[in-house]
């Protein structure tokens, strides 16, 4: 049942993303094509730009935390992994917030989880490739 959700809300993640991108390349489309541009155009101005956002990010992070209960990885793991998925989540929960010293907090969070995960993935790189230099 997890490997399903996962599956699931991994594919939402792409699928979700590609949609961002049509939403924001359709400014581009309606200068090559006015009947194209203009029908994709109608469809996505009933759509709003901060959900269209926060979907693949909320999507993808709550994948990669759900996939932690099947991998079971070891502690530090785990801590690295999760920081990861809460970056996401919490991106895409800013991107739906308005404008507030709270957003942009929540923003510095996902800053400092995303720096955090990024120099520990680093350390133990640098050290495995030490050891793997050394032994």
């Amino acid at each position: 049942m997890m490997r399903w959700f996962v599956r699931v809300l991994a594919v939402m993640a792409v699928l979700s993303s590609a949609i961002l991108m049509m939403f924001d390349l359709t400014p581009l489309m309606t200068r090559w094509s006015m009947s194209i541009g203009a029908a994709v155009s109608a469809g996505f101005a009933r759509l709003s730009h901060a959900p269209l956002s926060a979907i693949p990010l909320l999507a993808a992070g709550a994948a990669y935390l759900a996939m932690q209960t099947i991998l079971r990885p070891p502690p530090f793991e785990l801590l690295k992994r999760a920081m990861l998925g809460a970056a996401f989540v919490l991106w895409g929960i800013v991107q739906m917030m308005p404008p507030s010293d709270l957003a942009t907090g929540l923003g510095d969070l996902v800053i400092t989880l995303y720096v955090v995960d990024l120099f520990m993935i680093i350390m133990t790189e640098v050290k495995r490739a030490h050891l793997v230099r050394v032994g």
